[in-house]
This record gives structure tokens, C-alpha cells and sequence, in this order.
């Protein structure tokens, strides 16, 4: 089956190996991490890439819940890198745990095959904080501020959540999650565009 480049999919990988290493109970929001200005200079290099952002403010601190949810709400590229510098102590750490290129989806190196990807969303729906975060409407953490969901077909047609992303090289992508009733019954499906 042919692999393709998967975006800021890619986010959705980050997000589980990270809870994987890190868990986050039922109720809790996880770790608290305080940014630093490392944190706070990624704002910059990845608006030079014409990345998605929100702010980092060297000082602030914000849980681990509200990191995944900026990451898979507002797509913040600079908050998946914090994320994973967070949990694995570099980025180089975090890559050596998995094979991906980057933790954003920058990196064409950032492919999967949509079978691949359908397994994807099943897990991300069995992990009850990146299923929480991906269904949000809309994101909103004190001192950070407020975002839409840019994944706009959150709510529309039974459309419960997952991940969009976009690259020139990769084009429109979307893993998605919705409720249907399928024969009397309601039943959680999942599905995969590459463009």
C-alpha cells in the first residue's frame, strides 16, 4: 500500500506516544510543565515556516492536558515540539522512540500508508485525552488564549474530532472520527483522506 506524507497528522502520533510514556488519569490534566524560553523561541521559528502557533510565554506554566489540546485544537507546531522536549527530554530523544521525522508534521519523512492511518484514529478514539482534545470545539488556556478548532468539520454530519493538516507537499489531509447509527444502532467510525 503507498505511503504518503501525513501532515500535522502527525500530531495525533506525538500526542499518544507521549501519553504513553506519560499517562494522564481519568479527571486529571496531567503534569505540570512551565515554559521555558526555549519554549518561548519556537514561537518564532516555526511562524518563519509559516506554522501554526500559539503563544509560550517563558514562565508560564500550563498542564500537560491543555499542551495536547493546543496541539490538536489549534494545530500549534511549536506546542507539539514543547510537548515531546517535555517528555523525553529532546526532540532527538522523542524521535528515537518512534519513527517519525519531527513531532509536528513538517517533515516529509512523516509518512503512512491510510490503512496505517485507520489504525491511527482507532487509537487516538481508545485514548480517552486525545479523543477529548481532537472533539473540541474550540480551546481556550489562561495566559495563552483562545482557538477555534481548525479542523472545521468538528460537529458537522456526526463528525467527532481527529486531525487535519496541510502541507504543499502533501496537500489536504484529514483523519476523522464520527458517530453514525448504522441499523438502529450508534456506531463510531473512522476514515482517512490524502489529497
Amino acid at each position: 500500500m503507498t505511503v504518503r506524507p501525513i501532515a500535522s497528522i502527525t500530531k495525533v502520533i506525538t500526542a499518544l506516544v507521549v501519553l504513553d510514556a506519560h499517562p494522564v488519569e481519568e479527571g486529571s490534566s496531567g503534569a505540570t510543565i512551565t515554559l521555558t524560553q526555549a519554549d518561548s523561541d519556537l514561537v518564532a521559528r516555526y511562524r518563519a515556516l509559516n506554522g501554526t502557533t500559539a503563544p509560550a510565554p517563558a514562565g508560564a506554566t500550563i498542564t500537560q492536558r491543555e499542551v495536547i489540546e493546543l496541539m490538536m485544537v489549534a494545530s500549534a507546531n511549536n506546542y507539539a515540539e514543547t510537548l515531546a522536549t517535555w517528555a523525553f527530554g529532546s526532540v532527538a530523544d522523542y524521535l528515537a522512540s518512534i519513527s517519525v521525522g519531527d513531532t509536528t508534521g513538517f517533515s516529509l519523512l512523516n509518512r503512512a500508508s491510510p490503512r496505517a492511518l485507520l489504525d491511527l484514529g482507532r487509537l487516538a478514539l481508545a485514548d480517552p485525552v486525545v479523543a477529548a482534545a481532537a472533539a473540541l470545539p474550540a480551546v481556550t488556556v489562561p495566559g495563552i488564549g483562545t482557538y477555534e478548532n481548525r479542523n472545521l468539520i468538528v460537529g458537522v454530519d456526526g463528525v467527532t474530532g481527529l486531525k487535519t493538516g496541510t502541507l504543499i507537499e502533501a496537500g489536504a489531509c484529514l483523519l476523522f472520527s464520527a458517530r453514525e447509527v448504522i441499523d438502529g444502532e450508534e456506531v463510531d467510525v473512522v476514515g482517512v483522506v490524502l489529497a
